[in-house]
């Protein structure tokens, strides 16, 4: 079950329901979440996309129908993607479990255990990196040329350099194969933020293209990675899920890119931030 915190996200649902519908919200629920009975009323968690879970239900017959109180304390298993899917998961974990219920639309086709879903909120979080890693070049080179005082082909020159690092991906794969995809995928990721740290730090537009021409080598070799990492980890129902939300991530850390990019323009310098 767990140990709760003060604010932990709690949903209390009350309701007039008839007597076979009270029955049924007093039976474990097989849905999203598998529970287990730990005293008469109360339910804990068997496998569930939570680290936490309880639900207490409480009824009073009536003349009208039995008034049914259900309170469910839970603690998502997704670091980072919580505030994201917060509402779904309140409204799912709120609902009565009375009568047939479609699957909810936003989860995966099967249900995930806790450490399915830490690790795919982790992934998604270094797809938001190697996607960033892939776009802050391209968003920042005009700015970088016009500070070293660098012409256009110079520019398309530097572009093109940096695109040739998508083949030393193929070099750091095939060492996945011998050495583990998961230390990897971290390796990799680490690496991509400090080469492209490395970039706002240069002198000249050669050194630039050298680091970030690492940097696109690395995230591609990421992007590729964690899509394997998912794939081998995940249910083969849910494999489609999985690559979805790492798409998503990887184009919210390429967005990010150009949502900052107006800090290029303060001044000349200001597109190594």
């Amino acid at each position: 079950m767990g140990a709760y915190r003060s604010g932990v996200p709690t949903v209390v649902t009350r309701s007039l329901l008839t007597p076979e519908e009270a029955a049924q919200v007093l039976q474990p629920r097989d849905d999203v979440v598998l529970e287990e009975v730990r005293t008469p009323g109360t339910f804990g968690l068997i496998e569930g996309p939570f680290t936490a879970w309880e639900r207490v239900v409480v009824t009073h017959e009536t003349d009208a129908g039995v008034e049914v109180e259900q309170t469910v304390r839970f603690r998502s298993a997704m670091p980072g993607l919580r505030r994201m899917f917060a509402p779904a998961i309140r409204k799912e974990a709120g609902r009565l479990p009375v009568g047939d219920h479609p699957w909810p639309w936003w989860a995966p086709p099967e249900r995930q255990n806790a450490r399915v879903a830490q690790l795919i909120a982790l992934l998604c979080g270094l797809a938001l990196v190697a996607g960033y890693g892939a776009g802050v070049t391209t968003q920042t080179m005009t700015f970088a040329v016009d500070d070293f005082g660098m012409s256009d082909a110079a520019q398309g020159n530097a572009l093109a350099a940096v695109r040739i690092g998508v083949l030393a991906s193929l070099g750091l794969l095939v060492i996945a194969d011998r050495r583990g995809r998961r230390n990897l995928v971290v390796f990799v990721s680490y690496a991509a933020c400090l080469t492209t740290a490395a970039g706002a730090v240069v002198p000249n537009l050669y050194l630039l293209a050298g680091t970030q021409t690492l940097t696109r080598g690395l995230v591609t070799t990421a992007s590729v990675l964690l899509v394997v990492v998912a794939a081998e980890e995940v249910g083969a129902r849910s494999r489609a899920f999985a690559v979805s939300v790492l798409a998503m991530s990887g184009g919210a850390g390429a967005m990010l890119a150009v949502v900052l990019l107006p800090i290029a323009d303060i001044a000349a310098w200001s597109w190594r931030l």
